[in-house]
């Protein structure tokens, strides 16, 4: 099902303040990518000349397809986001000559973010008409609409708590987790939700957004989706989650995000609960490149750096599966000479690389006093339950307090996105290797909250 003709609207690229082009309904999709036969040609060209390595020659295009405007990924390699809300959403490369992984673009548009070391490419899409898919009055057609019905009351309770739960928006939370939060907003002796009543409202809207073509939607994988496709197209909004407040109880999930200082007895499981989370990042796996020697040697490294940071009073722990390793402005010098021989120990055959990563890092570090954020991360199982965004909160707000400012590098682009939306800006990038650079970034202290 569709949109019919007469409420179809066309689409604006805008990229660097200029429209670019205005897509329209059955021409051929608008591309973009390094190649130069591509609609938007992008991509900066290298120190040694030769064209980036980091934008796809087919990056991905535009294209109108079952009624909907659809962003695809026509990558075999590289990921790019989509920014709904300022929220950003991995759009990840296709698995197959037949595949596509695809965000469909809702009424109130989406920027595109393609990144590579020097720059970050952003193209804004703008529908030149907003349509409402909530209107119980649509426009005479052909018959084959179907527009997305209002929530009532009781539906906007039960996706609120699944997908407004955590800091992220449309991040799902599990069917338990959100029966929960939504039973928790219920008077004293009401009927409680149950993980059934959430499964069937989410299915219910999954189905929805499936029938007006909406892909990536389905299965395991494509719960988050539904969540931010809701936000997208304006079903759900982050008001909703005022909703979410409880009828005079605790939250029903705060002992699993619980935040203390590390103490010298939460090392082995901080290690182990970080070496796991961190275990695929681009730059760990640049050190230690083999994953079986990644496995023994990431632990007893994590080890090492939390017996050296947590003396200093700055990291944090939750025993729920997270920690955040902090140094505070002013510590002492990192790395040293001490540690990096207990490094060369500790890494064996891989330590040239750690020590060359670290010592360059350290380098590219602005000279000004601040907060560094060294290891972040949850592990895997107890993901998606808010524990990485409360360690987080927990650390920025300290540094609020006490009016310190925090630099970290960030590895990946979705972790870039991820700091920006807690008031960090990029100030540079440091080359690690051929292919490899991370972000420097940084964030002065909330004036707002310094002063309370």
């Amino acid at each position: 099902m569709g949109v019919p003709p007469e409420r179809q609207s066309g689409l604006s690229v805008r990229f660097e303040g200029r429209i670019v082009a205005t897509l329209r309904p059955g021409r051929p999709p608008f591309t973009f990518g390094r190649a130069e036969d591509r609609s938007l040609t992008i991509g900066e060209t290298e120190p040694d000349g030769t064209p980036s390595r980091h934008v796809s020659r087919h990056a991905g295009s535009i294209r109108w397809a079952d009624g909907l405007w659809l962003v695809c990924n026509d990558s075999k390699t590289r990921p790019f986001d989509v920014l709904v809300g300022g929220v950003a959403n991995p759009v990840h490369p296709r698995t197959s000559r037949d595949s596509r992984s695809v965000w469909a673009v809702g009424p109130r548009g989406v920027k595109i973010q393609v990144a590579d070391p020097w720059r970050v490419y952003v193209l804004e899409l703008l529908p030149e008409r907003e349509v409402d898919l909530t209107d119980p009055d649509p426009d005479d057609g052909d018959g084959t609409t179907h527009p997305l019905r209002q929530l009532n009351e009781r539906e906007r309770l039960l996706l609120a708590a699944k997908f407004l739960a955590l800091p992220e928006p449309g991040e799902a939370v599990g069917n338990r987790e959100a029966a929960e939060y939504a039973t928790a907003t219920l008077e004293p002796g009401a009927q409680p939700v149950t993980e059934a009543m959430i499964s069937g409202v989410v299915y219910r809207w999954t189905q929805e957004l499936t029938s007006r073509g909406v892909q990536g939607v389905g299965g395991t994988g494509g719960i988050h989706n539904v969540g931010r496709q809701l936000l997208a197209w304006g079903v759900l909004n982050q008001g909703d989650r005022t909703l979410l407040r409880p009828w005079g109880r605790p939250d029903p999930t705060a002992s699993t995000r619980a935040v203390r200082p590390v103490r010298p007895d939460d090392i082995a499981a901080l290690s182990s609960a970080l070496s796991r989370a961190v275990f695929h990042d681009p730059l760990v796996s640049w050190m230690i490149p083999d994953a079986a020697r990644r496995t023994r040697v990431l632990p007893a490294l994590l080890t090492l750096l939390a017996e050296t940071f947590q003396p200093l009073g700055a990291s944090l722990f939750a025993a729920a599966g997270g920690a955040v390793l902090w140094t505070p402005p002013g510590g002492p010098p990192f790395p040293d000479g001490e540690l990096l021989r207990r490094i060369d120990q500790l890494a064996g055959t891989d330590a040239p690389r750690v020590r060359a990563a670290l010592t360059l890092l350290e380098k590219h570090k602005p000279p000004s006093p601040s907060a560094h954020l060294r290891f972040w991360g949850v592990a895997p199982g107890r993901q998606g339950r808010g524990i990485g965004s409360t360690l987080l909160a927990c650390g920025l707000d300290r540094c609020d307090r006490e009016r310190q400012p925090v630099y970290v590098e960030a590895t990946q682009t979705r972790s870039r996105a991820c700091y920006e939306r807690h008031g960090f800006t990029v100030i540079g990038q440091i080359a690690v290797s051929d292919g490899l650079s991370v972000w420097s970034m940084w964030r002065e202290p909330d004036s707002d909250a310094a002063g309370s």
